[in-house]
């Protein structure tokens, strides 16, 4: 019987409903599946077949704990997913210059020390007058701010503090996200498994959870799949999963997020995908099992 621990966060040390399903898929599959806080070292991990990264929604405010935490499994040999060096590449926003350098649409973007005087000089130069400010290590919508140069003043002190120890992100507003909405395509296994289209409420332009938006689930045309797909290629190792954010602008896809070290999977819109997650747990774990005799 396969040993899986389930890693959260101390904010939220409950598994999230879309994860309480795909625990059940597991358990239905004979995996024996736990749960423990990252931060909590009588958790088990390093006893377990595999780590699966899931709510750990905490890890920007120690990310350097973080970090240890993640070669720790890695130098015990643990088994994780995601893979620890594609977790470890995921956590700096910086990693969107990495795929736009090798061929994926991105908004423009400026990573920056967090200084109010380099930051009003990038918006008084660039084309674009209203820029998403957020930190350039961020979870669930933390320090994200609307900004055009001049407001920047009014936000800055409640900016500056939710950025801090990190760099500061400066990117291209994408309006359309207001009227499109966003794309979120879930790949499991490699796989294309489901899609859905966040869309901010009224006067909001953030679509985290917390921001209450509109979630629809959709069922995308292939070439949109295709430009998801594309992501995931581009990625510098395969993932077990991946939630590829995307909005459209001018006709074509605009990639937000690559997520591959705690996204959400939204299994709660699409019960059938935790099942599909599980059987492809299982698979990789196996695969690992194989590789390692």
């Amino acid at each position: 019987m396969p040993r899986l621990m389930l890693a959260t966060s101390a904010d939220y040390p409950d598994l999230a409903p879309a994860d309480k399903l795909y625990r059940s898929a597991l358990e239905r599959r004979g995996a024996e599946v736990g749960t423990g806080v990252w931060t909590d070292e009588r958790a088990g991990f390093h006893d377990a077949d595999l780590v699966v990264i899931r709510s750990t929604w905490d890890y920007h405010r120690d990310l350097d704990a973080y970090r240890a935490w993640l070669d720790s499994l890695e130098q015990a040999g643990t088994a994780v997913a995601n893979p620890v060096p594609l977790v470890r590449w995921n956590l700096e926003k910086t990693y969107l210059d990495e795929l736009a350098a090798a061929g994926i649409p991105v908004p423009e973007q400026h990573v920056l020390s967090c200084d109010l005087e380099a930051a009003r000089q990038i918006l008084s130069q660039a084309v674009w007058k209203q820029a998403v400010a957020k930190p350039g290590v961020g979870a669930s919508g933390h320090g994200v701010e609307l900004v055009t140069e001049a407001t920047l003043d009014t936000v800055w002190n409640d900016l500056a503090a939710a950025v801090s120890p990190h760099k500061l992100v400066l990117q291209e507003y994408v309006p359309e996200i207001r009227t499109e909405g966003q794309t979120s395509y879930v790949f499991l296994g490699g796989r294309f498994a489901h899609a859905v289209r966040h869309r901010p409420r009224s006067g909001e332009f953030r679509i985290n959870s917390k921001f209450g938006p509109q979630l629809e689930v959709i069922s995308p045309p292939p070439g949109d799949i295709e430009d998801a797909a594309r992501v995931i290629e581009a990625l510098p190792a395969s993932p077990l999963y991946a939630r590829i954010d995307m909005v459209r602008r001018a006709g074509r896809q605009l990639l937000l997020e690559a997520e591959v070290n705690e996204p959400g999977l939204l299994f709660q819109h699409v019960p059938a995908s935790a099942d599909i997650f599980a059987v492809e747990t299982l698979a990789w774990l196996d695969r690992i099992r194989v590789a390692g005799t």
